[in-house]
């Protein structure tokens, strides 16, 4: 069962030398009162501090003893550039203020009309999206 609750402990207990690398095992203490070890790469990761909060689940070992499993976040997706794609009507609605912004710094608008202008030209700039 999928569980979250914030580390109220983190104690190094041991380390083991395995054939990927020396593994930390830490035995860790929840708020909710789970008790169980983790074993990390890192002798004292920022992870799993106290005070983080942590969803996990809970997995009993041969030896009846708890293992901590974390739950891994999903990741954002990123584009081949390395950022993450922005939404088309986040970019309509950054240019609509910016370009708006920009006429109202010309003095071509008063700054009472900049916010509503920007929000006729986004409504225009939505109009105009065409579907890949």
């Amino acid at each position: 069962m999928e569980k979250t609750s914030r580390i109220k402990s983190c104690e190094f207990t041991k380390e083991w030398n395995s054939p990927n690398g020396t593994i930390y095992y830490h035995k860790l203490t929840f708020e909710n009162g789970d008790i169980g070890a983790i074993g990390t790469k890192e002798k004292l990761p920022l992870k799993i501090c106290a005070g983080t909060e942590l969803t996990y689940t809970i997995e009993v070992d041969i030896k009846g003893n708890n293992k901590i499993k974390p739950i891994q976040q999903q990741k954002p997706q990123f584009n081949k550039s390395g950022f993450k794609a922005e939404p088309y009507e986040h970019k309509c609605a950054s240019y609509a203020l910016s370009y708006a912004k920009d006429l109202c710094i010309g003095s071509k608008i008063e700054t009472k009309d900049m916010l509503p202008l920007a929000d006729k030209l986004y409504e225009w700039l939505l109009s105009k999206k065409q579907e890949n």
